[in-house]
């Protein structure tokens, strides 16, 4: 190969890599550039008559919008959610209400448990929430009758069952639930979606830990 062609080829190389990586700098410019701000025009969200862990007095107010049907509710109970209330709820640094819908058809007859429930004993209402997302059928399925809501919250240690079934079987919190999505239409617009996680009023987005790692800090140090 003569002198002339190995210095052609190593023009190329060299242009050739120069793209790459201009093109490489350039993607990881555009991934950081499009994530979604965080919202400095935070909501105000009114948790009054929810049901609520943590300090009631904590600086930060981490508010999640779930329906217990849901599947991604299901996925970021079992996932991430321990994680936050190990390190934030258990811990003092934040309170967390549950704003419960019931928009997923066939939800009602779970949302209006939960909610006897916490009229009960509100812990009795994370106890149940939680049994349901480590046992939730399908969206599409009815797994939510009357008798199945009875048949798990019998599952918890202390339940007045009978007491419950009056509850359940007269819809007593249905408005309340029903109140609970025209509140969630107010603070989302028309689309509802869940879950929806709240960290002093910011919208965790996308639903990562790190993300909420990101709106906490932020939260706490404002």
């Amino acid at each position: 190969m003569s002198n002339k062609v190995i210095k052609q080829s190593v023009i190329l190389i060299t242009v050739v890599a120069v793209i790459a990586i201009g093109l490489l700098i350039g993607f990881k410019h555009h991934k950081k550039s499009s994530a979604t701000p965080i919202s400095r025009s935070p909501l105000r969200i009114n948790t009054a008559n929810q049901p609520t862990l943590g300090n009631p007095n904590a600086k930060v107010k981490i508010v999640a919008f779930e329906d217990l049907k849901c599947m991604m509710c299901k996925l970021f109970n079992i996932g991430l959610y321990p994680k936050i209330k190990k390190d934030y709820v258990a811990t003092g640094k934040a309170s967390y209400s549950v704003i419960n819908l019931a928009f997923i058809p066939g939800s009602m007859n779970a949302a209006v448990t939960a909610r006897c429930l916490f009229d009960q004993n509100p812990p009795y209402f994370f106890k149940f929430v939680d049994y349901i997302y480590h046992h939730q059928g399908a969206e599409n399925e009815n797994w939510t009758t009357v008798s199945n809501m009875l048949s798990d919250a019998s599952k918890i240690p202390g339940v007045d069952i009978v007491r419950l079934g009056v509850c359940v079987s007269t819809s007593a919190h249905a408005s309340l639930i029903r109140d609970n999505l025209k509140y969630a239409r107010k603070i989302m617009g028309s689309t509802v979606r869940t879950p929806s996680i709240y960290v002093n009023g910011i919208l965790v987005s996308p639903l990562t830990m790190e993300r909420f790692k990101q709106i906490y800090d932020l939260a706490a140090s404002s």
